[in-house]
Protein backbone atom coordinates (compact mmCIF):
# COMPACT_ATOMS: atom_id res chain seq x y z
CA UNK A 1 0.00 0.00 0.00
CA UNK A 2 1.37 3.15 -1.51
CA UNK A 3 1.62 5.98 1.72
CA UNK A 4 0.02 9.67 0.89
CA UNK A 5 2.60 11.79 0.80
CA UNK A 6 2.64 15.45 2.66
CA UNK A 7 5.78 18.08 3.40
CA UNK A 8 4.31 17.94 6.99
CA UNK A 9 1.40 16.07 8.85
CA UNK A 10 0.14 17.39 12.66
CA UNK A 11 -1.30 15.18 14.82
CA UNK A 12 -3.56 17.01 16.97
CA UNK A 13 -5.66 20.02 16.24
CA UNK A 14 -5.51 22.84 19.10
CA UNK A 15 -3.45 25.65 19.55
CA UNK A 16 0.35 24.21 19.04
CA UNK A 17 -1.28 22.37 16.11
CA UNK A 18 -3.30 25.29 14.74
CA UNK A 19 -0.26 27.76 14.97
CA UNK A 20 2.35 25.39 13.42
CA UNK A 21 -0.09 24.77 10.23
CA UNK A 22 -0.94 27.97 9.75
CA UNK A 23 2.55 28.82 9.44
CA UNK A 24 3.57 25.88 7.41
CA UNK A 25 0.35 26.95 5.06
CA UNK A 26 1.69 30.25 4.38
CA UNK A 27 5.15 29.18 3.41
CA UNK A 28 3.39 26.89 0.58
CA UNK A 29 3.77 23.42 2.45
CA UNK A 30 1.13 20.43 1.81
CA UNK A 31 -0.31 19.79 4.90
CA UNK A 32 -2.46 16.87 7.08
CA UNK A 33 -3.92 17.27 10.37
CA UNK A 34 -5.34 14.16 12.04
CA UNK A 35 -7.36 14.44 15.00
CA UNK A 36 -9.69 11.63 16.59
CA UNK A 37 -11.55 14.18 19.06
CA UNK A 38 -13.03 17.73 18.87
CA UNK A 39 -11.51 20.09 16.25
CA UNK A 40 -9.96 22.46 18.09
CA UNK A 41 -8.38 20.94 20.93
CA UNK A 42 -9.57 21.72 24.39
CA UNK A 43 -9.11 25.58 25.17
CA UNK A 44 -12.17 27.21 22.75
CA UNK A 45 -14.83 23.61 23.71
CA UNK A 46 -13.97 22.67 26.83
CA UNK A 47 -11.69 24.63 28.82
CA UNK A 48 -10.51 28.45 28.54
CA UNK A 49 -13.65 29.82 26.79
CA UNK A 50 -16.53 27.68 28.28
CA UNK A 51 -15.07 28.51 31.97
CA UNK A 52 -14.06 32.10 31.17
CA UNK A 53 -17.83 32.60 30.19
CA UNK A 54 -19.08 31.15 33.13
CA UNK A 55 -16.63 32.90 35.33
CA UNK A 56 -17.78 36.05 33.52
CA UNK A 57 -21.65 35.13 34.40
CA UNK A 58 -20.55 34.76 38.61
CA UNK A 59 -19.04 38.36 37.92
CA UNK A 60 -22.50 39.98 36.69
CA UNK A 61 -24.41 38.01 39.41
CA UNK A 62 -22.04 39.19 42.18
CA UNK A 63 -21.90 42.70 40.96
CA UNK A 64 -25.38 42.90 41.17
CA UNK A 65 -25.79 41.62 43.97
CA UNK A 66 -23.65 44.26 45.52
CA UNK A 67 -25.14 47.01 43.90
CA UNK A 68 -26.61 48.43 47.04
CA UNK A 69 -23.51 49.55 48.27
CA UNK A 70 -22.92 51.58 44.88
CA UNK A 71 -26.42 53.23 45.51
CA UNK A 72 -27.96 50.56 43.24
CA UNK A 73 -31.38 49.64 44.21
CA UNK A 74 -32.36 46.01 42.43
CA UNK A 75 -35.01 44.74 43.26
CA UNK A 76 -34.29 41.02 43.34
CA UNK A 77 -31.12 38.84 42.03
CA UNK A 78 -31.28 35.22 40.85
CA UNK A 79 -29.87 32.77 38.85
CA UNK A 80 -31.54 31.15 35.94
CA UNK A 81 -27.80 28.17 35.55
CA UNK A 82 -29.89 26.94 32.53
CA UNK A 83 -29.31 30.42 30.72
CA UNK A 84 -26.05 30.85 32.34
CA UNK A 85 -24.84 27.41 30.49
CA UNK A 86 -26.69 28.90 27.08
CA UNK A 87 -24.25 31.78 27.39
CA UNK A 88 -21.74 29.72 27.51
CA UNK A 89 -22.23 28.16 24.78
CA UNK A 90 -23.10 31.16 22.61
CA UNK A 91 -19.48 32.10 23.25
CA UNK A 92 -18.20 28.39 22.33
CA UNK A 93 -20.00 28.61 19.09
CA UNK A 94 -18.17 32.05 18.45
CA UNK A 95 -14.92 30.46 18.74
CA UNK A 96 -12.87 29.78 15.53
CA UNK A 97 -12.84 26.08 16.29
CA UNK A 98 -16.74 26.41 16.13
CA UNK A 99 -16.28 26.94 12.20
CA UNK A 100 -15.17 23.01 11.95
CA UNK A 101 -13.18 22.06 8.94
CA UNK A 102 -14.02 25.20 6.78
CA UNK A 103 -10.25 27.49 8.16
CA UNK A 104 -8.31 24.25 6.98
CA UNK A 105 -10.09 23.92 3.81
CA UNK A 106 -9.35 27.84 3.46
CA UNK A 107 -5.89 27.33 3.82
CA UNK A 108 -6.03 23.98 1.58
CA UNK A 109 -4.83 22.03 4.52
CA UNK A 110 -6.79 18.17 4.44
CA UNK A 111 -8.03 17.31 7.63
CA UNK A 112 -8.72 13.75 8.59
CA UNK A 113 -11.38 12.88 11.58
CA UNK A 114 -9.19 9.37 12.01
CA UNK A 115 -6.86 8.29 15.12
CA UNK A 116 -3.37 8.54 13.22
CA UNK A 117 -0.37 6.16 14.95
CA UNK A 118 3.05 6.10 14.31
CA UNK A 119 4.03 2.51 11.92
CA UNK A 120 7.54 3.53 11.66
CA UNK A 121 9.75 6.45 11.87
CA UNK A 122 8.30 8.98 8.98
CA UNK A 123 4.90 7.34 8.08
CA UNK A 124 1.89 6.87 10.06
CA UNK A 125 -1.24 5.04 9.51
CA UNK A 126 -5.22 6.33 10.01
CA UNK A 127 -8.18 5.10 8.95
CA UNK A 128 -6.53 1.74 7.82
CA UNK A 129 -4.51 3.67 5.17
CA UNK A 130 -0.65 4.75 5.38
CA UNK A 131 0.51 8.91 5.35
CA UNK A 132 4.31 9.55 5.38
CA UNK A 133 5.31 13.53 5.40
CA UNK A 134 8.86 14.82 5.34
CA UNK A 135 7.94 16.55 9.15
CA UNK A 136 5.32 15.36 11.49
CA UNK A 137 4.00 17.90 14.58
CA UNK A 138 3.31 15.62 17.62
CA UNK A 139 0.39 18.47 19.06
CA UNK A 140 -1.98 15.07 20.68
CA UNK A 141 -1.87 17.58 24.13
CA UNK A 142 -3.59 16.45 27.53
CA UNK A 143 -6.29 14.48 29.41
CA UNK A 144 -7.63 15.32 33.27
CA UNK A 145 -5.56 12.85 35.29
CA UNK A 146 -8.54 9.96 36.85
CA UNK A 147 -6.84 9.53 40.28
CA UNK A 148 -7.43 5.72 41.98
CA UNK A 149 -9.29 6.66 45.20
CA UNK A 150 -10.64 3.71 46.18
CA UNK A 151 -14.86 4.10 45.29
CA UNK A 152 -14.32 6.87 42.89
CA UNK A 153 -15.14 5.10 39.83
CA UNK A 154 -18.19 3.19 41.29
CA UNK A 155 -19.07 6.68 43.18
CA UNK A 156 -18.79 9.24 39.73
CA UNK A 157 -17.45 12.02 39.32
CA UNK A 158 -16.97 15.49 37.27
CA UNK A 159 -14.05 16.45 35.29
CA UNK A 160 -14.25 20.12 33.53
CA UNK A 161 -15.26 18.99 30.61
CA UNK A 162 -18.59 17.53 32.26
CA UNK A 163 -18.68 20.38 34.67
CA UNK A 164 -18.85 22.70 32.07
CA UNK A 165 -22.23 21.48 30.74
CA UNK A 166 -24.01 21.09 33.63
CA UNK A 167 -27.43 23.08 33.44
CA UNK A 168 -28.43 23.21 37.30
CA UNK A 169 -25.66 23.46 40.29
CA UNK A 170 -25.27 20.84 43.39
CA UNK A 171 -25.99 22.15 46.19
CA UNK A 172 -22.43 20.63 47.77
CA UNK A 173 -19.61 19.69 45.50
CA UNK A 174 -15.91 18.37 46.46
CA UNK A 175 -13.31 20.20 44.09
CA UNK A 176 -10.34 17.74 43.96
CA UNK A 177 -7.16 20.22 43.37
CA UNK A 178 -6.08 23.71 44.14
CA UNK A 179 -4.12 24.58 40.59
CA UNK A 180 -5.62 27.07 38.69
CA UNK A 181 -8.45 24.61 37.42
CA UNK A 182 -9.66 23.77 40.76
CA UNK A 183 -9.56 27.25 42.24
CA UNK A 184 -11.13 28.88 39.41
CA UNK A 185 -14.23 26.42 39.61
CA UNK A 186 -14.48 26.35 43.35
CA UNK A 187 -14.58 30.58 42.65
CA UNK A 188 -17.48 30.05 39.96
CA UNK A 189 -19.49 27.01 41.74
CA UNK A 190 -19.21 29.61 45.49
CA UNK A 191 -20.42 32.41 43.27
CA UNK A 192 -23.59 30.43 42.99
CA UNK A 193 -23.82 29.50 45.87
CA UNK A 194 -22.81 25.93 45.74
CA UNK A 195 -21.56 24.62 49.15
CA UNK A 196 -18.15 24.30 48.43
CA UNK A 197 -15.08 21.84 49.93
CA UNK A 198 -11.65 22.82 48.28
CA UNK A 199 -9.04 19.67 49.20
CA UNK A 200 -5.25 20.00 47.59
CA UNK A 201 -2.49 17.57 49.14
CA UNK A 202 -0.03 20.51 49.08
CA UNK A 203 0.55 23.13 51.86
CA UNK A 204 -0.85 25.74 49.92
CA UNK A 205 -3.12 26.69 46.78
CA UNK A 206 -1.32 27.37 43.59
CA UNK A 207 2.10 26.09 45.47
CA UNK A 208 3.84 26.76 42.39
CA UNK A 209 3.56 30.13 42.18
CA UNK A 210 4.60 32.90 45.35
CA UNK A 211 3.82 31.25 48.78
CA UNK A 212 1.56 34.86 48.97
CA UNK A 213 -1.04 34.02 46.77
CA UNK A 214 -2.24 30.34 47.71
CA UNK A 215 -1.88 32.18 51.54
CA UNK A 216 -4.35 35.09 50.01
CA UNK A 217 -6.34 32.57 47.79
CA UNK A 218 -6.94 30.16 50.69
CA UNK A 219 -7.90 33.01 52.84
CA UNK A 220 -10.06 34.76 50.38
CA UNK A 221 -12.20 31.69 49.50
CA UNK A 222 -13.00 30.62 53.17
CA UNK A 223 -13.96 34.26 53.77
CA UNK A 224 -16.47 33.13 50.62
CA UNK A 225 -17.42 30.14 52.70
CA UNK A 226 -15.76 27.71 50.95
CA UNK A 227 -14.42 25.09 53.15
CA UNK A 228 -10.21 24.80 52.14
CA UNK A 229 -8.77 20.95 53.01
CA UNK A 230 -4.81 21.74 52.27
CA UNK A 231 -2.20 18.82 53.06
CA UNK A 232 -5.29 16.59 52.61
CA UNK A 233 -5.92 13.32 50.57
CA UNK A 234 -9.14 11.53 49.37
CA UNK A 235 -8.91 8.21 50.61
CA UNK A 236 -12.06 6.80 50.29
CA UNK A 237 -15.28 7.74 48.16
CA UNK A 238 -18.80 5.86 48.92
CA UNK A 239 -22.43 6.32 47.68
CA UNK A 240 -23.52 7.49 44.13
CA UNK A 241 -27.17 8.64 43.43
CA UNK A 242 -28.16 10.74 45.51
CA UNK A 243 -24.71 12.33 47.15
CA UNK A 244 -21.22 10.61 48.14
CA UNK A 245 -19.03 10.13 51.32
CA UNK A 246 -15.88 11.26 51.38
CA UNK A 247 -13.34 10.32 53.74
CA UNK A 248 -10.82 13.35 53.87
CA UNK A 249 -6.86 12.00 54.99
CA UNK A 250 -5.10 12.39 57.75
CA UNK A 251 -8.26 13.38 60.14
CA UNK A 252 -10.40 10.69 58.93
CA UNK A 253 -12.83 13.41 58.16
CA UNK A 254 -16.12 12.15 56.70
CA UNK A 255 -17.82 14.39 54.48
CA UNK A 256 -21.30 14.34 52.74
CA UNK A 257 -21.71 16.20 48.74
CA UNK A 258 -23.66 15.79 46.17
CA UNK A 259 -20.68 15.58 43.28
CA UNK A 260 -17.29 15.65 43.16
CA UNK A 261 -15.12 17.39 40.50
CA UNK A 262 -11.80 16.07 39.96
CA UNK A 263 -9.06 18.85 38.94
CA UNK A 264 -5.95 16.85 39.63
CA UNK A 265 -3.81 18.19 36.63
CA UNK A 266 -3.58 16.88 33.30
CA UNK A 267 -1.91 13.93 31.78
CA UNK A 268 0.05 14.07 28.54
CA UNK A 269 -1.38 11.99 25.56
CA UNK A 270 0.97 9.73 24.23
CA UNK A 271 -0.44 7.14 23.17
CA UNK A 272 0.09 6.77 19.06
CA UNK A 273 3.05 4.63 18.42
CA UNK A 274 5.87 7.01 19.81
CA UNK A 275 8.39 4.14 20.75
CA UNK A 276 7.78 2.47 17.16
CA UNK A 277 8.65 5.90 15.59
CA UNK A 278 11.93 6.24 17.99
CA UNK A 279 10.82 9.25 19.69
CA UNK A 280 11.43 9.35 23.42
CA UNK A 281 8.89 9.97 26.09
CA UNK A 282 8.00 9.59 29.80
CA UNK A 283 4.66 10.25 32.43
CA UNK A 284 5.70 14.58 31.82
CA UNK A 285 5.00 14.10 28.25
CA UNK A 286 7.19 13.67 24.89
CA UNK A 287 10.82 14.58 25.24
CA UNK A 288 12.19 17.48 22.68
CA UNK A 289 15.43 19.42 22.70
CA UNK A 290 15.10 23.42 23.44
CA UNK A 291 14.20 23.55 19.35
CA UNK A 292 11.33 21.22 20.02
CA UNK A 293 12.16 18.44 17.94
CA UNK A 294 12.02 14.84 19.35
CA UNK A 295 14.34 11.96 19.22
CA UNK A 296 13.41 11.53 16.02
CA UNK A 297 14.64 14.12 13.77
CA UNK A 298 11.55 14.28 11.55
CA UNK A 299 9.73 14.73 14.06
CA UNK A 300 8.76 18.05 16.36
CA UNK A 301 6.24 18.75 19.50
CA UNK A 302 4.07 20.82 21.14
CA UNK A 303 1.79 22.17 23.22
CA UNK A 304 0.41 20.56 26.42
CA UNK A 305 1.81 16.95 25.24
CA UNK A 306 5.67 18.30 26.44
CA UNK A 307 4.81 21.10 29.10
CA UNK A 308 6.27 22.92 30.70
CA UNK A 309 3.23 25.28 30.27
CA UNK A 310 -0.08 23.95 29.95
CA UNK A 311 -1.38 27.26 28.59
CA UNK A 312 -3.16 27.72 24.91
CA UNK A 313 -0.57 30.96 24.33
CA UNK A 314 2.41 28.64 25.37
CA UNK A 315 1.50 26.15 22.74
CA UNK A 316 0.71 28.52 19.85
CA UNK A 317 3.96 29.95 20.83
CA UNK A 318 6.03 26.79 20.57
CA UNK A 319 3.77 25.62 17.30
CA UNK A 320 4.81 28.41 15.65
CA UNK A 321 8.64 27.96 16.71
CA UNK A 322 8.85 24.23 15.43
CA UNK A 323 7.32 25.28 12.09
CA UNK A 324 10.45 28.29 11.75
CA UNK A 325 12.42 25.12 12.74
CA UNK A 326 11.24 22.56 10.84
CA UNK A 327 11.38 24.99 7.69
CA UNK A 328 13.59 27.74 8.31
CA UNK A 329 17.48 28.11 7.84
CA UNK A 330 18.52 29.15 11.35
CA UNK A 331 16.78 27.41 14.10
CA UNK A 332 15.26 29.04 16.91
CA UNK A 333 15.68 27.79 20.89
CA UNK A 334 12.24 28.51 23.18
CA UNK A 335 12.75 31.34 25.42
CA UNK A 336 10.43 30.96 28.56
CA UNK A 337 11.24 33.63 30.68
CA UNK A 338 8.28 35.41 30.27
CA UNK A 339 5.01 32.72 29.89
CA UNK A 340 2.14 34.61 31.44
CA UNK A 341 0.36 32.58 34.08
CA UNK A 342 -2.91 33.28 35.09
CA UNK A 343 -5.45 32.20 37.14
CA UNK A 344 -9.08 33.92 36.65
CA UNK A 345 -10.55 33.70 39.77
CA UNK A 346 -11.77 37.40 41.28
CA UNK A 347 -9.42 38.63 41.67
CA UNK A 348 -7.09 37.37 39.32
CA UNK A 349 -3.67 35.65 39.57
CA UNK A 350 -1.41 36.89 36.87
CA UNK A 351 2.50 35.98 37.17
CA UNK A 352 5.56 35.89 35.21
CA UNK A 353 9.04 34.82 35.06
CA UNK A 354 10.66 33.39 37.77
CA UNK A 355 9.40 33.02 41.60
CA UNK A 356 11.50 34.75 43.95
CA UNK A 357 12.02 30.76 45.65
CA UNK A 358 13.07 29.51 42.34
CA UNK A 359 15.16 32.36 41.34
CA UNK A 360 17.30 31.90 44.68
CA UNK A 361 17.15 28.07 43.85
CA UNK A 362 19.12 28.91 40.77
CA UNK A 363 21.79 30.87 42.36
CA UNK A 364 20.20 34.56 41.85
CA UNK A 365 21.03 37.06 44.05
CA UNK A 366 17.38 38.82 43.89
CA UNK A 367 15.83 41.24 45.60
CA UNK A 368 11.72 41.22 46.09
CA UNK A 369 9.18 44.17 47.07
CA UNK A 370 5.27 43.59 47.76
CA UNK A 371 2.62 46.33 47.87
CA UNK A 372 -0.52 46.34 48.60
CA UNK A 373 -3.38 46.96 46.20
CA UNK A 374 -5.79 48.61 48.65
CA UNK A 375 -3.83 51.69 48.14
CA UNK A 376 -4.10 51.77 44.79
CA UNK A 377 -6.33 54.42 43.36
CA UNK A 378 -8.51 52.36 40.73
CA UNK A 379 -9.23 49.86 43.14
CA UNK A 380 -10.42 52.26 45.43
CA UNK A 381 -13.20 53.45 43.23
CA UNK A 382 -14.17 49.84 42.14
CA UNK A 383 -14.32 49.04 45.73
CA UNK A 384 -11.88 45.71 44.80
CA UNK A 385 -9.12 46.71 46.97
CA UNK A 386 -8.38 43.06 47.44
CA UNK A 387 -4.55 41.66 46.31
CA UNK A 388 -1.19 42.77 45.56
CA UNK A 389 1.79 43.17 43.40
CA UNK A 390 5.15 41.50 44.22
CA UNK A 391 8.15 42.37 41.64
CA UNK A 392 11.21 40.31 41.66
CA UNK A 393 14.90 41.57 40.53
CA UNK A 394 18.28 40.63 39.93
CA UNK A 395 21.41 42.28 41.53
CA UNK A 396 21.15 44.35 38.17
CA UNK A 397 17.81 45.80 39.22
CA UNK A 398 16.24 43.66 36.07
CA UNK A 399 12.89 42.37 36.62
CA UNK A 400 13.05 37.98 36.65
CA UNK A 401 9.92 38.07 37.53
CA UNK A 402 6.58 39.21 39.36
CA UNK A 403 3.28 38.53 40.23
CA UNK A 404 -0.20 40.74 40.35
CA UNK A 405 -3.23 39.52 42.35
CA UNK A 406 -5.98 42.36 41.20
CA UNK A 407 -8.99 42.89 39.47
CA UNK A 408 -7.70 41.98 35.99
CA UNK A 409 -4.68 41.25 37.44
CA UNK A 410 -3.61 39.12 33.88
CA UNK A 411 -3.86 42.19 31.88
CA UNK A 412 -1.76 43.83 34.10
CA UNK A 413 0.45 41.18 34.39
CA UNK A 414 1.24 41.53 30.36
CA UNK A 415 3.49 44.41 31.14
CA UNK A 416 5.15 42.60 33.55
CA UNK A 417 5.66 40.12 30.86
CA UNK A 418 7.17 42.35 28.40
CA UNK A 419 9.77 44.12 30.70
CA UNK A 420 10.69 40.47 31.61
CA UNK A 421 11.19 39.10 27.62
CA UNK A 422 13.02 42.79 27.22
CA UNK A 423 15.39 42.52 30.29
CA UNK A 424 13.98 45.73 31.74
CA UNK A 425 14.95 46.89 35.25
CA UNK A 426 12.63 48.29 38.27
CA UNK A 427 13.57 51.58 37.15
CA UNK A 428 13.14 51.83 34.13
CA UNK A 429 9.34 50.46 34.05
CA UNK A 430 8.77 53.01 37.17
CA UNK A 431 9.59 55.60 34.81
CA UNK A 432 7.06 54.67 32.46
CA UNK A 433 4.30 57.23 32.35
CA UNK A 434 1.13 54.97 33.19
CA UNK A 435 -2.68 56.30 33.25
CA UNK A 436 -4.34 57.08 36.06
CA UNK A 437 -6.25 56.21 37.60
CA UNK A 438 -5.47 52.39 36.30
CA UNK A 439 -4.47 49.01 38.24
CA UNK A 440 -1.22 48.90 36.44
CA UNK A 441 0.21 51.83 38.37
CA UNK A 442 0.41 49.19 41.65
CA UNK A 443 3.39 48.05 39.67
CA UNK A 444 4.78 51.25 39.78
CA UNK A 445 4.78 51.51 43.55
CA UNK A 446 6.07 48.24 43.82
CA UNK A 447 9.08 48.92 41.60
CA UNK A 448 9.78 52.47 43.26
CA UNK A 449 9.41 49.66 46.79
CA UNK A 450 11.87 47.63 45.71
CA UNK A 451 14.26 50.57 44.31
CA UNK A 452 14.29 52.27 47.92
CA UNK A 453 15.49 49.04 49.54
CA UNK A 454 19.74 48.87 49.75
CA UNK A 455 21.15 46.37 47.70
CA UNK A 456 22.38 43.14 48.28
Amino acid sequence: MSPDHFDLIVIGSGAAAAACWNAAAQKGKRIAVFEADVLGGECPTFACMPTKALLHCAEVYETARSAREFGIEIESVAVDYARVKAWKDRVVSLTGAALGEQPYRDMGVAVFRERARFVSAQQIQAGGRLYAAERFLVATGASPIRPKIPGLDEAGYLTFREAIDLTALPSSMLVLGGGPVGCEFAHLLSAFGTRVTLADHNARLLHREEPEVGDFLAEHFRRRGVDVRLETRVSRVEGGVGGRWVTLSPADDRIHVDEILVAAGMAPNTSLGLDIAGIEYGEKGVAVDETLRTSNPRVYAAGDVIGPYRFTHAAAYQGRLACDNMFGTALRRVDYRAVPRCVFTSPEVGAVGLTEAVARDRGLAVRSARVDVRDNDRAITAGRRDGFVKVIADSAGRLVGGTVVSERGGEVAQELALAVSLGATTSQLARVIHAFPTYSEALVAACHALGERPSG
